[in-house]
């Protein structure tokens, strides 16, 4: 059913927005808090990991709060811990 490489975070989930930082990479910023407000299955940004979070990859309406709009989906940080792999 899904791809072995599927990845899903739950609702409710926490993730963080994203700042400019050094040598203009993004990183997580825990001042941008969001909530995924239903399950979503999400991919992974081809961006670096910071500390524990995992930039991924949400369709628009599935995440409320302050995210990174990236074509016709958002960029968001989440925990390690808060995805679910299939």
């Amino acid at each position: 059913m899904y791809d072995k490489r599927t990845m899903m975070v739950k609702e409710g989930t926490v993730a963080y927005g994203s700042s400019l930082g050094y040598y203009n990479f993004f990183y997580p910023d825990q001042d941008k808090e969001c909530q995924f407000v239903s399950d979503c299955v999400v991919h992974r940004n081809s961006w670096m990991e910071h500390n524990d979070f995992v930039p991924v990859k949400a369709p628009k309406g599935f995440v409320k709060g302050d995210a990174v709009e990236y074509e016709d989906c958002v960029v968001v940080w989440v925990s390690r811990e808060d995805i679910e792999k299939y």
